[in-house]
Protein backbone atom coordinates (compact mmCIF):
# COMPACT_ATOMS: atom_id res chain seq x y z
CA UNK A 1 0.00 0.00 0.00
CA UNK A 2 1.44 3.34 -0.92
CA UNK A 3 0.64 6.40 0.78
CA UNK A 4 -1.18 9.20 -1.37
CA UNK A 5 -2.56 12.83 -0.69
CA UNK A 6 -5.06 13.84 1.50
CA UNK A 7 -4.55 10.12 3.09
CA UNK A 8 -6.20 8.77 0.95
CA UNK A 9 -4.25 5.14 0.09
CA UNK A 10 -3.81 3.27 -3.18
CA UNK A 11 -4.07 -0.24 -3.31
CA UNK A 12 -3.25 -2.68 -6.43
CA UNK A 13 -4.47 -6.19 -6.23
CA UNK A 14 -0.86 -7.50 -5.59
CA UNK A 15 -2.37 -6.54 -1.84
CA UNK A 16 -3.25 -9.50 -0.51
CA UNK A 17 -5.46 -9.94 3.29
CA UNK A 18 -4.36 -12.45 5.81
CA UNK A 19 -7.01 -12.19 8.14
CA UNK A 20 -8.46 -15.34 6.94
CA UNK A 21 -4.96 -17.69 7.74
CA UNK A 22 -5.94 -20.43 10.41
CA UNK A 23 -4.10 -18.83 13.81
CA UNK A 24 -2.74 -22.20 14.77
CA UNK A 25 -0.42 -21.70 10.98
CA UNK A 26 0.48 -18.37 11.70
CA UNK A 27 3.59 -16.47 13.27
CA UNK A 28 4.26 -13.15 14.91
CA UNK A 29 4.32 -11.62 11.77
CA UNK A 30 1.09 -12.51 10.87
CA UNK A 31 -0.61 -11.44 13.53
CA UNK A 32 0.81 -8.13 13.12
CA UNK A 33 -0.29 -8.22 9.51
CA UNK A 34 -3.90 -8.75 10.32
CA UNK A 35 -4.18 -6.03 12.36
CA UNK A 36 -2.69 -3.79 9.65
CA UNK A 37 -5.09 -5.60 7.07
CA UNK A 38 -2.14 -5.73 4.43
CA UNK A 39 0.49 -7.31 3.13
CA UNK A 40 2.33 -6.02 0.54
CA UNK A 41 4.27 -7.80 -2.08
CA UNK A 42 6.77 -5.67 -4.50
CA UNK A 43 7.77 -6.23 -7.72
CA UNK A 44 11.25 -8.24 -7.41
CA UNK A 45 11.39 -9.43 -4.16
CA UNK A 46 11.80 -12.97 -5.44
CA UNK A 47 14.30 -15.30 -3.10
CA UNK A 48 16.54 -16.67 -5.70
CA UNK A 49 16.71 -20.94 -5.31
CA UNK A 50 13.13 -21.45 -3.39
CA UNK A 51 10.62 -19.33 -5.73
CA UNK A 52 9.10 -17.66 -2.87
CA UNK A 53 7.97 -14.39 -2.31
CA UNK A 54 9.60 -11.73 0.67
CA UNK A 55 6.27 -9.14 2.12
CA UNK A 56 6.95 -6.63 3.58
CA UNK A 57 3.90 -4.75 6.02
CA UNK A 58 2.62 -1.79 5.16
CA UNK A 59 0.65 1.39 6.45
CA UNK A 60 2.59 4.36 5.11
CA UNK A 61 6.26 5.74 5.30
CA UNK A 62 7.81 3.84 8.16
CA UNK A 63 11.65 4.05 9.07
CA UNK A 64 14.37 1.41 7.63
CA UNK A 65 15.05 -0.15 10.95
CA UNK A 66 11.26 -0.59 11.66
CA UNK A 67 10.54 -2.87 8.39
CA UNK A 68 13.67 -5.42 8.28
CA UNK A 69 12.67 -7.11 11.74
CA UNK A 70 9.24 -7.72 10.11
CA UNK A 71 10.63 -9.07 7.18
CA UNK A 72 12.58 -11.50 8.03
CA UNK A 73 9.84 -12.84 10.90
CA UNK A 74 7.42 -12.91 7.78
CA UNK A 75 9.69 -14.83 5.61
CA UNK A 76 9.96 -17.55 7.92
CA UNK A 77 6.07 -18.01 8.02
CA UNK A 78 5.71 -21.22 6.05
CA UNK A 79 1.51 -20.07 6.25
CA UNK A 80 2.27 -16.45 4.08
CA UNK A 81 5.07 -18.22 2.17
CA UNK A 82 4.17 -21.16 0.90
CA UNK A 83 -0.20 -21.12 1.18
CA UNK A 84 -0.88 -17.78 0.57
CA UNK A 85 1.41 -15.48 -1.30
CA UNK A 86 2.31 -17.80 -4.40
CA UNK A 87 -1.02 -18.17 -5.11
CA UNK A 88 -2.63 -15.00 -4.61
CA UNK A 89 -0.15 -12.31 -5.85
CA UNK A 90 -0.34 -11.70 -9.50
CA UNK A 91 2.16 -9.90 -11.58
CA UNK A 92 1.90 -5.60 -11.51
CA UNK A 93 1.47 -5.19 -14.66
CA UNK A 94 -2.06 -6.87 -14.68
CA UNK A 95 -3.55 -5.21 -11.18
CA UNK A 96 -5.58 -2.09 -11.61
CA UNK A 97 -5.46 0.76 -8.65
CA UNK A 98 -7.80 1.13 -6.08
CA UNK A 99 -8.35 4.35 -4.47
CA UNK A 100 -10.15 4.04 -0.96
CA UNK A 101 -11.49 6.51 1.48
CA UNK A 102 -9.78 4.72 4.19
CA UNK A 103 -6.68 5.02 5.60
CA UNK A 104 -5.80 0.91 5.47
CA UNK A 105 -7.16 -1.47 3.01
CA UNK A 106 -10.44 -2.75 4.76
CA UNK A 107 -10.58 -6.73 3.29
CA UNK A 108 -13.56 -7.42 5.51
CA UNK A 109 -16.15 -8.95 3.46
CA UNK A 110 -19.64 -7.18 3.07
CA UNK A 111 -23.30 -7.43 2.22
CA UNK A 112 -22.93 -6.21 -1.06
CA UNK A 113 -21.01 -4.11 -3.60
CA UNK A 114 -22.77 -1.72 -6.18
CA UNK A 115 -20.53 -1.36 -9.10
CA UNK A 116 -20.55 1.39 -11.23
CA UNK A 117 -18.23 1.71 -14.44
CA UNK A 118 -18.00 4.75 -16.35
CA UNK A 119 -14.63 6.33 -18.82
CA UNK A 120 -14.88 9.54 -17.46
CA UNK A 121 -16.61 11.79 -15.18
CA UNK A 122 -20.08 13.50 -15.88
CA UNK A 123 -23.44 15.13 -14.58
CA UNK A 124 -25.14 11.55 -15.17
CA UNK A 125 -22.45 9.72 -13.34
CA UNK A 126 -22.61 12.26 -10.41
CA UNK A 127 -26.45 11.98 -10.11
CA UNK A 128 -26.58 8.22 -10.03
CA UNK A 129 -23.92 7.99 -7.63
CA UNK A 130 -25.72 10.18 -5.22
CA UNK A 131 -28.75 7.98 -5.63
CA UNK A 132 -27.24 5.01 -4.98
CA UNK A 133 -25.29 6.30 -1.54
CA UNK A 134 -28.53 6.39 0.75
CA UNK A 135 -29.49 2.90 -0.76
CA UNK A 136 -26.06 1.04 -0.03
CA UNK A 137 -25.65 2.56 3.20
CA UNK A 138 -28.99 0.86 4.18
CA UNK A 139 -27.67 -2.30 2.77
CA UNK A 140 -24.58 -1.85 4.85
CA UNK A 141 -22.50 -2.70 1.60
CA UNK A 142 -19.85 -0.55 -0.07
CA UNK A 143 -20.27 1.57 -4.02
CA UNK A 144 -16.99 0.86 -6.13
CA UNK A 145 -16.67 2.79 -9.15
CA UNK A 146 -14.86 1.26 -11.74
CA UNK A 147 -12.87 3.66 -14.28
CA UNK A 148 -12.06 2.96 -17.90
CA UNK A 149 -9.32 5.21 -17.59
CA UNK A 150 -5.42 5.35 -16.62
CA UNK A 151 -6.15 7.65 -13.10
CA UNK A 152 -3.70 10.55 -14.82
CA UNK A 153 -6.49 10.36 -16.90
CA UNK A 154 -8.90 11.97 -14.52
CA UNK A 155 -8.61 15.84 -13.70
CA UNK A 156 -7.73 16.28 -9.93
CA UNK A 157 -10.53 18.03 -8.85
CA UNK A 158 -13.09 15.41 -10.58
CA UNK A 159 -10.82 12.60 -9.28
CA UNK A 160 -11.66 14.41 -5.27
CA UNK A 161 -15.66 14.97 -6.39
CA UNK A 162 -15.88 11.21 -7.68
CA UNK A 163 -13.94 10.07 -4.50
CA UNK A 164 -16.42 11.52 -2.11
CA UNK A 165 -19.43 10.07 -4.12
CA UNK A 166 -17.67 6.52 -4.15
CA UNK A 167 -16.23 4.63 -1.54
CA UNK A 168 -14.02 3.18 -3.73
CA UNK A 169 -12.35 3.92 -7.11
CA UNK A 170 -10.92 1.46 -9.27
CA UNK A 171 -9.14 2.17 -12.59
CA UNK A 172 -8.42 0.31 -15.64
CA UNK A 173 -6.93 1.83 -18.40
CA UNK A 174 -7.05 -1.21 -20.37
CA UNK A 175 -9.83 -0.28 -23.24
CA UNK A 176 -13.45 -1.68 -23.20
CA UNK A 177 -16.19 -1.95 -20.47
CA UNK A 178 -15.85 -5.52 -19.80
CA UNK A 179 -12.16 -4.62 -18.56
CA UNK A 180 -13.21 -2.39 -15.92
CA UNK A 181 -16.38 -4.65 -14.96
CA UNK A 182 -13.27 -7.45 -14.25
CA UNK A 183 -11.31 -5.25 -12.54
CA UNK A 184 -14.45 -4.00 -10.32
CA UNK A 185 -15.13 -7.18 -9.92
CA UNK A 186 -11.83 -8.24 -8.78
CA UNK A 187 -11.82 -5.29 -5.96
CA UNK A 188 -15.78 -6.15 -4.75
CA UNK A 189 -15.92 -6.80 -0.93
CA UNK A 190 -19.32 -7.83 -1.06
CA UNK A 191 -21.20 -10.99 -1.04
CA UNK A 192 -23.40 -10.25 -3.91
CA UNK A 193 -22.28 -7.52 -6.27
CA UNK A 194 -24.90 -5.50 -8.42
CA UNK A 195 -24.40 -3.69 -11.43
CA UNK A 196 -26.15 -0.83 -12.98
CA UNK A 197 -25.10 1.85 -15.89
CA UNK A 198 -23.01 5.36 -15.18
CA UNK A 199 -26.55 6.92 -16.78
CA UNK A 200 -28.95 5.29 -15.25
CA UNK A 201 -31.00 6.27 -12.14
CA UNK A 202 -32.11 3.51 -9.52
CA UNK A 203 -34.96 4.17 -7.60
CA UNK A 204 -36.07 4.06 -4.46
CA UNK A 205 -35.78 0.40 -2.89
CA UNK A 206 -33.95 -0.38 -5.97
CA UNK A 207 -31.25 -2.32 -4.35
CA UNK A 208 -32.99 -3.81 -1.13
CA UNK A 209 -35.78 -5.40 -4.00
CA UNK A 210 -32.62 -7.14 -5.78
CA UNK A 211 -30.87 -8.44 -2.97
CA UNK A 212 -34.11 -10.05 -1.44
CA UNK A 213 -33.93 -12.99 -3.21
CA UNK A 214 -30.18 -13.63 -3.65
CA UNK A 215 -29.93 -12.76 0.57
CA UNK A 216 -33.21 -14.96 1.87
CA UNK A 217 -32.21 -18.00 4.13
CA UNK A 218 -34.15 -20.43 2.39
CA UNK A 219 -32.49 -19.43 -0.80
CA UNK A 220 -32.30 -22.22 -3.43
CA UNK A 221 -28.91 -23.39 -4.30
CA UNK A 222 -28.91 -23.04 -7.86
CA UNK A 223 -30.08 -19.15 -7.71
CA UNK A 224 -27.38 -17.44 -8.31
CA UNK A 225 -28.38 -13.93 -10.37
CA UNK A 226 -31.27 -11.86 -10.19
CA UNK A 227 -32.65 -8.65 -12.56
CA UNK A 228 -35.24 -6.40 -12.49
CA UNK A 229 -37.01 -3.70 -15.32
CA UNK A 230 -35.59 -0.99 -16.93
CA UNK A 231 -37.74 2.02 -18.24
CA UNK A 232 -36.60 4.34 -20.73
CA UNK A 233 -37.19 8.03 -20.69
CA UNK A 234 -37.24 9.62 -23.67
CA UNK A 235 -36.47 13.18 -24.27
CA UNK A 236 -39.40 15.54 -25.21
CA UNK A 237 -38.65 15.80 -29.01
CA UNK A 238 -38.36 12.08 -29.74
CA UNK A 239 -39.72 10.93 -33.06
CA UNK A 240 -42.64 8.73 -33.26
CA UNK A 241 -41.08 6.09 -35.31
CA UNK A 242 -37.76 6.28 -32.54
CA UNK A 243 -40.68 5.57 -29.56
CA UNK A 244 -42.44 3.20 -31.76
CA UNK A 245 -39.61 0.61 -31.63
CA UNK A 246 -39.25 1.09 -27.86
CA UNK A 247 -42.56 -0.02 -27.31
CA UNK A 248 -42.31 -2.93 -29.32
CA UNK A 249 -38.86 -3.66 -27.42
CA UNK A 250 -37.11 -3.24 -30.80
CA UNK A 251 -34.55 -1.07 -29.62
CA UNK A 252 -32.75 0.43 -26.51
CA UNK A 253 -32.08 -0.22 -23.11
CA UNK A 254 -36.02 -1.46 -21.94
CA UNK A 255 -36.16 -4.42 -20.63
CA UNK A 256 -39.45 -5.48 -18.95
CA UNK A 257 -39.95 -8.95 -20.03
CA UNK A 258 -42.81 -9.98 -17.23
CA UNK A 259 -45.33 -8.43 -14.70
CA UNK A 260 -44.53 -10.76 -11.86
CA UNK A 261 -41.74 -12.03 -9.73
CA UNK A 262 -41.02 -15.15 -11.92
CA UNK A 263 -37.53 -17.08 -12.88
CA UNK A 264 -35.98 -16.20 -16.23
CA UNK A 265 -36.94 -19.07 -18.61
CA UNK A 266 -33.82 -21.10 -20.11
CA UNK A 267 -35.45 -22.65 -22.66
CA UNK A 268 -35.07 -21.13 -26.74
CA UNK A 269 -32.00 -20.03 -28.73
CA UNK A 270 -32.11 -16.49 -27.45
CA UNK A 271 -33.34 -16.50 -23.77
CA UNK A 272 -34.00 -13.69 -21.89
CA UNK A 273 -31.58 -12.84 -19.38
CA UNK A 274 -30.90 -9.59 -17.04
CA UNK A 275 -28.88 -6.56 -18.54
CA UNK A 276 -26.27 -5.33 -17.09
CA UNK A 277 -28.15 -1.17 -16.08
CA UNK A 278 -29.44 -3.71 -13.80
CA UNK A 279 -28.86 -6.83 -12.15
CA UNK A 280 -26.98 -8.45 -9.32
CA UNK A 281 -24.92 -12.04 -8.85
CA UNK A 282 -23.83 -13.72 -6.19
CA UNK A 283 -20.23 -13.78 -5.70
CA UNK A 284 -19.62 -17.61 -6.55
CA UNK A 285 -20.86 -17.12 -10.09
CA UNK A 286 -17.21 -14.58 -10.48
CA UNK A 287 -15.29 -17.63 -9.34
CA UNK A 288 -16.11 -19.92 -12.55
CA UNK A 289 -16.40 -16.62 -15.22
CA UNK A 290 -15.82 -13.34 -15.87
CA UNK A 291 -16.86 -10.66 -18.66
CA UNK A 292 -15.95 -11.27 -21.96
CA UNK A 293 -13.61 -8.71 -23.31
CA UNK A 294 -14.42 -9.32 -26.45
CA UNK A 295 -18.02 -8.28 -25.91
CA UNK A 296 -18.98 -4.69 -24.36
CA UNK A 297 -18.64 -1.46 -25.31
CA UNK A 298 -15.74 -0.53 -26.68
CA UNK A 299 -13.72 2.46 -27.98
CA UNK A 300 -11.44 0.03 -29.74
CA UNK A 301 -14.44 -2.32 -31.84
CA UNK A 302 -16.82 -0.13 -31.72
CA UNK A 303 -19.50 -2.44 -30.15
CA UNK A 304 -21.81 -1.20 -27.47
CA UNK A 305 -22.75 -3.77 -25.31
CA UNK A 306 -23.08 -8.42 -24.89
CA UNK A 307 -20.95 -8.92 -22.23
CA UNK A 308 -24.08 -8.94 -20.31
CA UNK A 309 -26.15 -11.39 -22.46
CA UNK A 310 -23.35 -13.41 -22.65
CA UNK A 311 -23.13 -14.37 -18.73
CA UNK A 312 -26.51 -14.78 -17.88
CA UNK A 313 -26.84 -17.17 -21.07
CA UNK A 314 -23.85 -19.32 -19.80
CA UNK A 315 -25.33 -19.01 -16.50
CA UNK A 316 -28.63 -20.30 -18.10
CA UNK A 317 -26.82 -23.10 -19.86
CA UNK A 318 -25.44 -24.40 -16.56
CA UNK A 319 -28.57 -25.03 -14.69
CA UNK A 320 -28.26 -21.87 -12.99
CA UNK A 321 -31.57 -19.89 -11.76
CA UNK A 322 -31.92 -15.83 -12.27
CA UNK A 323 -34.94 -14.63 -10.81
CA UNK A 324 -37.08 -11.20 -12.43
CA UNK A 325 -37.97 -9.09 -9.51
CA UNK A 326 -40.33 -5.92 -10.87
CA UNK A 327 -39.94 -3.95 -7.84
CA UNK A 328 -36.24 -3.28 -8.39
CA UNK A 329 -37.20 -0.61 -10.91
CA UNK A 330 -33.82 1.29 -13.22
CA UNK A 331 -34.91 4.50 -15.21
CA UNK A 332 -32.37 5.09 -17.85
CA UNK A 333 -33.03 8.38 -19.64
CA UNK A 334 -31.89 8.31 -24.05
CA UNK A 335 -29.54 11.25 -24.99
CA UNK A 336 -31.60 12.89 -27.88
CA UNK A 337 -28.39 12.00 -29.84
CA UNK A 338 -29.20 8.26 -29.90
CA UNK A 339 -32.61 8.76 -31.44
CA UNK A 340 -31.54 9.48 -35.04
CA UNK A 341 -32.17 7.05 -37.33
CA UNK A 342 -28.21 6.82 -38.17
CA UNK A 343 -27.43 5.85 -34.62
CA UNK A 344 -30.08 3.65 -34.44
CA UNK A 345 -29.13 1.67 -37.70
CA UNK A 346 -25.46 1.09 -36.99
CA UNK A 347 -27.00 -0.15 -33.57
CA UNK A 348 -28.91 -2.54 -35.32
CA UNK A 349 -25.54 -3.43 -37.28
CA UNK A 350 -23.57 -4.29 -34.10
CA UNK A 351 -26.56 -6.49 -32.81
CA UNK A 352 -25.82 -8.66 -35.93
CA UNK A 353 -22.01 -8.51 -34.58
CA UNK A 354 -22.61 -9.01 -31.06
CA UNK A 355 -24.74 -11.84 -31.54
CA UNK A 356 -22.59 -14.04 -33.43
CA UNK A 357 -19.56 -13.14 -31.40
CA UNK A 358 -22.22 -14.67 -28.38
CA UNK A 359 -22.66 -17.51 -30.70
CA UNK A 360 -19.35 -18.41 -31.07
CA UNK A 361 -18.40 -17.78 -27.28
CA UNK A 362 -21.34 -20.12 -26.44
CA UNK A 363 -19.67 -23.06 -28.89
CA UNK A 364 -23.06 -22.43 -31.02
CA UNK A 365 -23.18 -22.77 -34.93
CA UNK A 366 -23.01 -19.80 -36.90
CA UNK A 367 -24.90 -19.36 -39.68
CA UNK A 368 -23.53 -20.19 -43.54
CA UNK A 369 -22.83 -17.02 -45.45
CA UNK A 370 -24.12 -17.67 -48.72
CA UNK A 371 -27.59 -18.34 -46.71
CA UNK A 372 -27.04 -14.52 -45.12
CA UNK A 373 -26.07 -12.95 -48.73
CA UNK A 374 -29.34 -14.14 -50.04
CA UNK A 375 -31.33 -12.67 -47.05
CA UNK A 376 -29.71 -9.51 -47.61
CA UNK A 377 -30.88 -9.69 -51.25
CA UNK A 378 -34.66 -10.52 -50.31
CA UNK A 379 -34.31 -7.73 -47.79
CA UNK A 380 -33.30 -4.90 -50.52
CA UNK A 381 -35.65 -6.34 -53.00
CA UNK A 382 -38.33 -5.74 -50.47
CA UNK A 383 -37.34 -2.76 -49.22
CA UNK A 384 -37.46 -1.21 -53.17
CA UNK A 385 -40.80 -2.98 -53.81
CA UNK A 386 -42.09 -0.63 -50.42
CA UNK A 387 -40.64 2.07 -52.26
CA UNK A 388 -42.04 1.66 -55.56
CA UNK A 389 -45.68 1.39 -54.18
CA UNK A 390 -45.81 4.70 -52.37
CA UNK A 391 -48.12 2.84 -49.23
CA UNK A 392 -49.03 5.01 -46.65
CA UNK A 393 -46.73 2.69 -44.36
CA UNK A 394 -43.89 3.07 -46.52
CA UNK A 395 -41.70 5.25 -44.09
CA UNK A 396 -42.47 2.67 -40.95
CA UNK A 397 -41.80 -0.26 -43.07
CA UNK A 398 -38.75 0.62 -45.30
CA UNK A 399 -37.27 1.64 -41.46
CA UNK A 400 -38.13 -1.67 -40.47
CA UNK A 401 -36.42 -3.64 -42.93
CA UNK A 402 -33.83 -1.55 -42.62
CA UNK A 403 -32.65 -2.10 -39.39
CA UNK A 404 -33.24 -6.10 -40.13
CA UNK A 405 -30.73 -6.04 -43.18
CA UNK A 406 -28.38 -4.38 -40.87
CA UNK A 407 -28.35 -7.01 -38.61
CA UNK A 408 -27.57 -9.47 -40.83
CA UNK A 409 -25.33 -7.41 -42.51
CA UNK A 410 -24.03 -6.84 -39.07
CA UNK A 411 -23.46 -11.06 -38.62
CA UNK A 412 -21.89 -11.29 -42.10
CA UNK A 413 -18.92 -9.47 -41.46
CA UNK A 414 -18.81 -10.91 -37.82
CA UNK A 415 -19.01 -14.47 -39.53
CA UNK A 416 -16.45 -13.16 -42.64
CA UNK A 417 -14.26 -10.30 -41.14
CA UNK A 418 -13.91 -10.88 -37.15
CA UNK A 419 -10.81 -9.41 -37.11
CA UNK A 420 -12.46 -6.06 -37.25
CA UNK A 421 -14.51 -6.82 -33.94
CA UNK A 422 -10.94 -7.86 -31.66
CA UNK A 423 -10.11 -5.16 -28.70
CA UNK A 424 -7.47 -5.62 -26.28
CA UNK A 425 -7.34 -9.22 -24.34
Amino acid sequence: MRGAPGGTAIVSERCITVSSIAPARACAACAACAARAVVDAPRGSRRPGDGSLRATVSNGPEPDKDRAPRRRALRSCTACRVAMLPATVRPARSAPLTETNSSAANARRLPVTVLVTACCDSAPLRRCLETLRAQVAAAGGELLLALNAAPAALAPDARASLAALADRLVFEPCVGKSHALNAGVAAARGDVIAFTDDDAIPQPGWLAALLAPLRDPARPADLVGAGGPVVVELPERTPEWYRALVRNAKIGPRHEPFTHACDYPAGGDAPLVPIGANCAYRREVFERHRYDTCLGPNRATGLRGGEDTLLGRRLLREGARLRYCPDARVVHPIDAARTTYAYVRHGAYLQGVQNVLIARALGDPVEDPARLRHRLAKLRRRRLAIWLSLAGVEGARRRELALKQAIQRGRLDAIERPERFRGAE
